[in-house]
Formats: C-alpha cells, structure tokens, sequence
C-alpha cells in the first residue's frame, strides 16, 4: 500500500516517508534526521510512534507498520538510557 498525505496533518506524511525509507536501517542517523526535519532523533521518533498509533491516518501493509513501529519503539529506548 502507499501513504498518501491527503488528509494527513501537516508533517506526517513527510515523518512516515522517511521512516519508510529508512526503517529496513535502523530509522536512519540522528544526523539525518535533523537535517530532514531540524528536530532530535528523540522528538522525530516520538512523532512517528504516535502517528502510526493512530491506525486511521496510516496505510501500511502489516509488515513495514510493525517493522517501523518496532525501529521507533527501539531508538525511543535507546535514547532513554542515553
């Protein structure tokens, strides 16, 4: 399936494109990310774990919902014993 940012607030669509992207390695670098979006990996991961909480805005197969949902899952713990 694809995303498609129609009626998705301002930003999620560009947050779920990265993550799409770059979840199959890791979710991409913090260096990365603050360049994208010029904001922490902490700040860019809690959006993207609340976004795709909200299953109604998100169309994704199984698969990469629950593989990308596992990578922000992942680096939000990490940052918290950082």
């Amino acid at each position: 399936m694809t995303i498609t940012g129609n009626d998705l607030p301002a930003g999620h669509a560009e947050i779920l494109d990265f993550a799409r992207r770059w979840y199959p390695y890791g979710g991409g670098t913090a260096e990365d990310i603050l360049v994208e979006f010029g904001i922490g990996e902490r700040e860019y991961f809690r959006r993207l774990s609340g976004i795709l909480d909200d299953d109604a805005v998100v169309d994704l197969d199984r698969p990469t919902f629950a593989a990308m949902k596992q990578v922000a899952t992942d680096r939000l713990a990490t940052q918290q014993q950082a």
